[in-house]
Parts: structure tokens; sequence; C-alpha cells
């Protein structure tokens, strides 16, 4: 409480007790990643993408959804409705995502919450992937022919002995 004490225009004193409150908005306390490592992740070939959401705060935080996005990527399976989310504990999402390309890309995710006055909020981190090019095995025709030539005589060696051919 607070008082406030005054004198009027007729010189009459005047107390008047006031209470203000104030209001405390906690930030949310949240890790945002892989939980394991992104492998694997080549152009045209469907890849995991293993976000893991989780509180580093004290108090509980009411998680409605994990929504990953990007521009660069298809990504399947990118929503997840988590709940509530106390002190300590992991939400998880497995997505799939095709790269069109190759290179670095970015990952967006958003973790949609309800604040402390029950406000929807947001907050969001951009994670990054490196997606590699398919590799292309080239045939060396050379060695091909000289593993296969080589067996080729063999089998008619084999052949001849036995009567079966030249």
């Amino acid at each position: 409480p607070i008082t406030l004490a005054y004198d009027d225009v007729r010189g009459t004193r005047h107390v008047d007790d006031q209470r203000i409150s104030l209001l405390v908005r906690r930030q949310p306390h949240l890790r945002i990643g892989f939980f394991r490592p992104v492998e694997d992740a080549l152009e045209d070939t469907p890849f995991d993408l293993p976000i893991d959401v989780t509180n580093i705060g004290r108090t509980s935080l009411n998680v409605s959804t994990v929504v990953v996005t990007s521009e660069d990527l298809e990504i399947q399976d990118g929503s997840l409705y988590v709940g509530p989310l106390d002190g300590g504990t992991t939400g998880s999402l497995e997505a799939t995502a095709v790269a069109e390309s190759a290179g670095t890309v970015e990952v967006v995710v958003a973790v949609h919450y309800l604040d402390d006055f029950d406000q929807p909020q947001t907050i969001t981190e951009t994670l990054t992937v490196e997606v590699d090019a398919p590799v292309e095995e080239t045939i060396d025709e050379e060695a091909e022919e000289a593993v296969g030539g080589f067996w080729q005589r063999v089998l008619r060696v084999l052949q001849g002995l036995l009567g079966l051919g030249s």
C-alpha cells in the first residue's frame, strides 16, 4: 500500500491509501536443439529432424504445439502437441525432411505456449543442417573388364577341361 498525503486548495489535509499491484511476467527458459546429430542428410532423400524442446527453467510451462518449418526443406510430421512441460522435462518431435538442393539449410522451430496471463506467445529458434549432394559412383570400366576378363578366362579353362567348349 502507498499513502498519499496532500492539502487541497482550502488547506485541508487529506490522506489517501492506495494499493498498487505490479504484474510480473516470467520469460520461459527453453533449450531447443537436436537430440541427436542429423546425419546422412542427402539431397532428394528423406532424413530425420530429431527436435528436442527442454524446459530448463524451474516453473512449469504450458506448451501447446511445437512446429518445424523451413524454406529450403519439404517437412512432414512437423507439428506436435506437447502440453504442460515441467521444469527439467523435455518434449521431442521427430520430423522427416527432404532437401531440394545441397548446402546449409535453416530449420525454424516455433514453440507456442501460454504465458502467465494465459496469452498465446511464441519462442522461435533457428537451427542449421548440412545437406550433402549424393555421391555418384563412377564405374571403372577397365577394372571391371580386367576382373570380368580374368574370371571369363578361368571359366573357359574349366569348360575346356571338362570338354564343354573352347
